[in-house]
């Protein structure tokens, strides 16, 4: 009778806090152990400090060590806002629909083996769109509430009216910043927003975890929270305890604490406690928590078993560079096989200066995430070999032809005023510059050839066939002038031409995707076409034109006497010291 008792005290504690639902109810799989389908959560105190950071947060992005079982954690908190809670919508959005459903899957397993324990307040649920053994929803009748799993992308957020979104794999959607943005009424009207994900590159979703300027990537101000600067002041770990003993007490403290007693302590004060967790809010508002394996015991280098674990898993994976950004969050190295695996920071990047005496040349392409890198193309003296250098970028993240006009002519006014005066500007961009559709902030539908005619800038472009231009860059990085140099400098202020060097233009693991063909990232990828437009057209020694397409070059038609560029045409003709044609008409 008294077990009766304690499991429906315990049954009637799980419908108020997730964490007793976490802690009691909810069940996970294990690919690795298929001898059980109901394995309990483990009793951690890190599982903890995680529900308590879902229940205060409405916006909370999650960097996180692999095998930790986040994505098991998000889906059951999720999962039991919307069986508790009346009128909830929530979408579970990942990089690819299969991706989602599989998110999904996690939920309905945990709701199932919860229905089969006769809890009286878990409702009768129902999946639709079942397709091919998965579902990508999961509705509550009774409850009017619906768990909905999704693409990346827009489209489906801005839609609805959603109650709460959990965004898995965040650095890996080539779409996230759009689907952020879209979210925006979600985290307006009191929704819950949380991102979560192993680190790919220094992304968008790098600049919202430490609060960095999307434009000049420096910090918008300093953290108005950190639990790595407030030092613990709840207890002292006990003397005479060795290292093990103490990370296992630390653990031991957290769980016993009262639901009053944590409740009652800040919770930067609760993380400051925890080993390889880090909690802070950025200047932008935005909460931020890390969790790395360390936060485990069992995974703890602090302790036996988790030494004997680290160095298992390390030799399972056999890749350096992945353990360093999967298991131990670092950002300076990305998914996939680099595109440029001879670029090397010591030999590749230093100070260059700009020499009056060759042109600039502008290498631009076009879109939301729009860009132009500036070079010059350096003749060697006394050999019959030349030398690209990068002296600067401009990167602009939901923008627009006409602001990224602005910029570069800003930018070719105050550094490179000579050249600019001198007619001395070379400018190479995305052919699909000539396609007309919505370009400008005024919705014109002008070109971003013609918007760019205006501010005096005059592109040419070139199809290239993609695999045969990107082999030739990577020969264009590879190789080493005969005065010992590289045949490619980048000034140490280009910060996205040099992580996109660096691996984060980089082709699909394995065997995914098409063969000679980049990933899109959404953000490097931008970044190695503008590397493609310049190098491809200045070093042309080999033919990597795309033979379906021809050069075209604009012909501009001008008003005669204002000026005022009035339509574009594009020519045949290729003069390749030419800024354009010019045609006027009255």
């Amino acid at each position: 009778m008294a077990d009766d008792q304690l499991w429906a005290e315990i049954i009637k504690k799980a419908e108020k806090d997730s964490w007793y639902f976490l802690k009691y109810i909810a069940c996970t799989f294990d690919e690795h152990d298929p001898s059980t389908l109901t394995k309990p959560f483990p009793e951690k105190a890190m599982y903890r400090l995680i529900c308590r950071a879902w229940r205060d947060y409405n916006i909370l992005f999650i960097e996180k060590s692999r095998q930790i079982m986040m994505t098991w954690i998000m889906a059951a908190l999720f999962l039991h806002d919307s069986m508790t809670q009346n009128v909830r919508r929530i979408f579970f959005q990942s990089k690819e629909q299969t991706s989602a459903n599989a998110l999904l899957d996690r939920a309905k397993h945990i709701y199932e083996t919860a229905l089969n324990l006769g809890i009286p307040w878990v409702p009768e649920a129902k999946w639709t769109g079942y397709k091919l053994g998965t579902a990508d929803t999961l509705e509550f009748p009774s409850k009017k509430s619906l768990i909905w799993a999704i693409p990346q992308g827009p489209d489906i957020v801005r839609s609805y009216t959603c109650s709460g979104i959990l965004a898995d794999e965040m650095n890996h959607q080539v779409e996230f910043a759009e689907g952020y943005a879209a979210a925006a009424p979600t985290m307006a009207g009191g929704g819950k927003y949380v991102a979560q994900g192993t680190p790919n590159g220094k992304n968008v979703c790098w600049m919202k975890l430490y609060g960095i300027d999307s434009r000049t990537l420096e910090p918008i101000g300093d953290n108005l929270l950190d639990s790595d600067k407030i030092k613990p002041t709840l207890f002292r770990l006990p003397e005479g305890m060795d290292t093990e003993g103490q990370r296992h007490w630390v653990d031991h403290f957290i769980l016993a604490m009262s639901d009053e007693e944590f409740s009652s302590v800040p919770f930067v004060e609760l993380v400051a406690m925890m080993p390889g967790m880090r909690y802070w809010r950025t200047a932008a508002g935005v909460d931020c928590l890390r969790v790395h394996y360390s936060a485990d015991p069992d995974k703890s280098p602090d302790t036996a078993y988790g030494r004997m674990w680290i160095a298992r898993s390390r030799q399972e994976m056999n890749d350096e560079l992945k353990w360093e950004r999967e298991m131990e969050i670092r950002y300076d190295s990305f998914d996939g096989r680099p595109v440029l695996p001879s670029f090397n920071r010591q030999n590749n990047v230093r100070t260059v200066e700009f020499d009056s005496a060759y042109p600039i040349e502008l290498s631009m392409d076009f879109g939301e995430t729009c860009g132009c890198l500036f070079s010059q193309t350096i003749p060697i003296k006394g050999h019959n070999a030349k030398q690209k250098r990068y002296l600067d970028e401009i990167f602009l993240e939901r923008a627009d032809t006409v602001r990224l006009g602005e910029m570069v002519v800003q930018k070719l006014e105050s550094r490179f005023y000579r050249a600019w005066q001198n007619n001395n500007v070379v400018v190479h961009c995305d052919p699909a510059g000539n396609q007309g559709r919505e370009t400008s902030t005024d919705k014109s539908m002008n070109t971003s050839i013609k918007i760019l005619g205006a501010y005096g800038i005059y592109p040419r472009s070139k199809h290239f066939g993609v695999p045969e231009s990107t082999q030739f860059v990577q020969t264009v990085f590879a190789r080493v002038l005969p005065n010992g140099e590289p045949a490619v400098l980048v000034d140490p202020k280009c910060e996205h031409l040099i992580s996109a060097c660096a691996g984060g233009w980089h082709f699909p693991e394995g065997n995914k995707g098409r063969a000679g063909f980049p990933e899109k990232d959404g953000t490097h990828d931008h970044v190695g076409d503008m590397l493609r437009y310049g190098i491809c057209n200045t070093f042309t020694e080999f033919d990597v034109t795309d033979k379906r397409h021809t050069y075209y070059q604009p012909d501009y038609m001008r008003r005669r006497f204002t000026g005022e560029i009035v339509g574009v045409r594009r020519s045949k003709r290729i003069n390749p010291r030419s800024r354009g044609e010019h045609h006027f008409v009255r």
